[in-house]
């Protein structure tokens, strides 16, 4: 057997980070994908409900906050935080294995990345503080999650990893400049991306009725982005969202 292919035997499911600040769209975009399933971190998934019935119909919502009994809803188990991560990682292997599930969102990592610090110190304590030592740990947990996930050479899926965005001051050109990077600890919070087959910023634009929500596809010295999908470098999202389900293979 050869140990050659080509790049028409290697098609690769999307994998998006979609990141940007509070209020830009990032959970109603990706709520927009084929028939989605949110682990919902950041618990905070009621602006959803607005979405039009058809679309809120296909979505499917899983608490790792909640270890689920197997039979009796009442026995249901609400964890603390240092206990999230392992109810995680199992109901991640459920969600990959559903052939009903085609998106899978992780719906925060900002807010994951709180829940991995915790089980790191083994402590919800604000007054135990991670180390240097501990944020090479991190690191390897975001590894794990990559392995199972974005580099997995079996996924049939598509992944959105939705982030919060951090600004923080550069001046190694020598100019200063504020930077919009991932809120996370660590050096990963620089090559995070690199994971990813599309990197995408959010924005919003103010109107006098209702908002428009808009994607960047493309970098600029400020912050990092990047495409596989055929779309425009800046776009607004009810203009391209049949196109961005049609590549994916949704039915939109």
């Amino acid at each position: 057997m050869s140990i050659y292919t080509t790049l028409d035997e290697n098609k690769e499911p999307t994998t998006l980070l979609l990141k940007g600040g509070p209020g830009t769209g990032k959970t109603w975009k990706a709520a927009h994908f084929p028939k989605p399933c949110f682990i919902n971190f950041d618990k905070n998934l009621s602006g959803l409900k607005k979405l039009p019935k058809s679309v809120r119909d296909g979505i499917k919502v899983v608490n790792p906050w909640v270890k689920i009994h197997p039979t009796d809803p009442k026995k249901n188990v609400k964890l603390k935080s240092q206990q999230v991560w392992d109810n995680f990682m199992k109901q991640l292997a459920v969600i990959l294995a559903d052939p009903d599930i085609e998106t899978v969102v992780i719906d925060s990592m900002t807010t994951m990345q709180e829940v991995v610090k915790d089980k790191i110190l083994n402590s919800d304590q604000p007054t135990v503080q991670m180390q240097l030592q501990n944020w090479g740990t991190l690191e390897r947990y975001w590894k794990a999650l990559a392995a199972m996930t974005l580099t997995a050479t079996d996924l049939d899926k598509t992944l959105v990893f939705i982030f919060h965005e951090k600004p923080y001051e550069d001046s190694s050109s020598g100019v200063k400049m504020i930077m919009h990077g991932l809120n996370l600890g660590g050096s990963m919070k620089d090559n995070f991306d690199l994971y990813f087959s599309d990197v995408w910023r959010t924005s919003v634009k103010p109107t006098n009725k209702e908002p428009e929500y808009w994607v960047t596809t493309a970098p600029s010295r400020t912050f990092s982005a990047k495409k596989t999908l055929d779309l425009p470098p800046t776009f607004k999202w009810d203009d391209q969202e049949s196109s961005i389900m049609k590549q994916i293979g949704g039915d939109k």
